[in-house]
């Protein structure tokens, strides 16, 4: 079905990726192979230096599996096979609460499919010291 929940691997925690990983048919050793790969891919920057992430272009078994540098092993692209079907690189729906280190001020944005709203109760362009209270996504 197209209006099943899936998860965005880009932003989702190793624990989510990992339920997904379980809940395929595979061995042990295939899962957490895959799982590292996912997680090492994520992790680490790309050669320019910049975060890397999946693509709409990644979504499919060979695409992902070459993206992370694994070969096309028939256990590897049957789990990724599987995998995929609950992953995307798009999310619906996700809200963010934030503040600044040492302040009370608080950073508020919700984002829709239809809607952007945010509500900036900081007066102080300099974000390095942002911290994310909570994060929702769908």
């Amino acid at each position: 079905k197209n209006d099943d929940l899936k998860v965005n691997i880009n932003t989702a925690n190793a624990e989510i990726i990992d339920i997904l990983l379980a809940a395929a048919v595979s061995d042990d050793s295939t899962r957490e192979m895959l799982g590292q790969a996912i997680n090492d891919h994520l992790t680490t920057t790309g050669k320019d230096g910049r975060s890397r992430y999946f693509r709409k272009s990644h979504l499919s078994a060979y695409a992902f599996l070459d993206e992370v540098g694994l070969t096309r092993d028939v256990k590897v692209v049957s789990l990724a096979v599987q995998f995929l079907r609950n992953i995307t690189v798009d999310s619906q729906y996700f809200s963010v609460v934030s503040q600044i280190n040492g302040s009370y001020h608080k950073v508020y944005a919700v984002l829709g499919p239809q809607e952007a709203k945010s509500s900036n109760n900081v007066l102080s362009s300099d974000t390095t010291d942002l911290v994310v209270l909570t994060w929702r996504e769908i």
